[in-house]
C-alpha cells in the first residue's frame, strides 16, 4: 500500500511533465491510466505493471529512483520559472527538491501547495468546509464571504507588487469566468466528482508603470461530491510572458472596463 501511495505521488509529478520523446509520453500516460484506474484490476498485478513502466521511465531519464526523478523534475520546473520574485513569496522548495510548501503564515490559514505548473502558474488550495448533506451547498453559496482582498494570500500578493514598484487593479467577481476561459485553471484537471465554481472572488491584476500586465491572482472554487460536499478554494498566480500576453490580448477592453473596481497603489 505504501508503495502504491508513492506511485500516486509520482503520478502527480508525471502529470505536469511533458517529454519531447513520444515513446516516453506513451509510457507516462500508461502509468497514469493504471494508477488511477477504477476497476476490479487486482492491486498486486497493477502495481507490478506500474513498477516495470516506472523503471523504464527512470532508465530513459538516467534516474536511479522515483525520488531522484521527482527531485529533478521539481528543480527543473522551479528553475524555469519566469517570475521567481513573485513565486518565492508563496512557494518554498526543499533543499533536496522533493517537497514544495507554502510559507508558515499561509499554512496557518489552511493553505497548501498544489503544484507549480510549468513556468507560469502557481496554484495553492484551501479547504473551506465539509458538509455531508447536499442541501447545505446552497447555504455555502449564499453565505460565502470573499476574503480575496483581506486574507494572507491577498496581503502577500499586494505587498510583493508594491515592493517592486507596480500597482494592482482590482476587478469584480464576474471577471473570473473570463480568465477561466483563456488561462489554465484547476478545472482543467477534470476530476470526475468536482463541480467548478467561478465569480465568487475578486481578480487582482498587477501592472507595471507602463501599463503592461505583469501577473494576476485569480481564485476558483471546486466542490467534491464523491462523499458529501467538500468545498475547496484555489488561489492561482499567473505570470510569465505567455499568460500575461493572453490577459492583455484575449480579453476585450470592454471586459476590463465593465468589471473594473478600483486600483491599489
Amino acid at each position: 500500500i505504501m508503495l502504491y501511495s508513492t506511485y500516486r505521488k509520482f503520478a502527480f509529478v508525471l502529470y505536469q511533465y511533458n517529454f519531447k520523446d513520444p515513446f516516453r509520453n506513451f509510457l507516462l500516460n500508461l502509468i497514469l491510466y493504471l494508477i488511477f484506474l477504477n476497476s476490479t484490476f487486482q492491486r498486486k498485478v497493477r502495481t507490478n505493471i506500474v513498477s516495470m513502466l516506472v523503471l523504464a521511465i527512470l532508465m530513459l531519464n538516467s534516474c536511479s529512483s522515483i525520488q531522484e526523478f521527482i527531485a529533478q523534475s521539481n528543480i527543473k520546473r522551479y528553475n524555469a520559472v519566469e517570475d521567481k520574485y513573485l513565486v518565492d513569496k508563496f512557494y518554498i522548495l526543499s533543499a533536496d527538491g522533493l517537497k514544495g510548501e507554502v510559507p508558515k503564515s499561509l499554512k496557518k490559514e489552511g493553505w497548501k501547495y498544489v503544484r507549480l505548473y510549468y513556468d507560469d502558474m502557481l496554484c495553492l488550495r484551501k479547504r473551506d468546509t465539509y458538509q455531508p448533506a447536499t442541501e447545505l451547498l446552497s447555504d455555502y453559496l449564499k453565505y460565502y464571504v470573499s476574503t480575496s482582498l483581506t486574507d494572507g494570500v491577498a496581503k502577500r500578493y499586494i505587498k510583493a507588487v508594491k515592493d517592486r514598484g507596480n500597482y494592482i487593479k482590482v476587478y469584480k467577481y464576474g471577471m473570473t469566468s473570463y480568465i477561466a476561459k483563456i488561462l489554465p485553471n484547476p478545472f482543467d484537471l477534470g476530476y470526475k466528482y468536482e463541480i467548478p465554481l467561478v465569480n465568487m472572488d475578486n481578480v487582482l491584476i498587477e501592472y507595471d508603470k507602463n501599463g503592461n500586465v505583469v501577473s494576476a491572482l485569480v481564485r476558483y472554487h471546486t466542490i467534491d461530491t464523491s462523499a458529501g460536499y467538500l468545498m475547496e478554494q484555489h488561489a492561482c498566480l499567473y505570470f510569465g510572458r505567455r499568460n500575461t500576453q493572453d490577459i492583455e490580448n484575449r480579453l476585450s477592453n470592454s471586459v476590463f472596463k465593465e468589471f473594473y473596481l478600483k486600483t491599489i497603489k
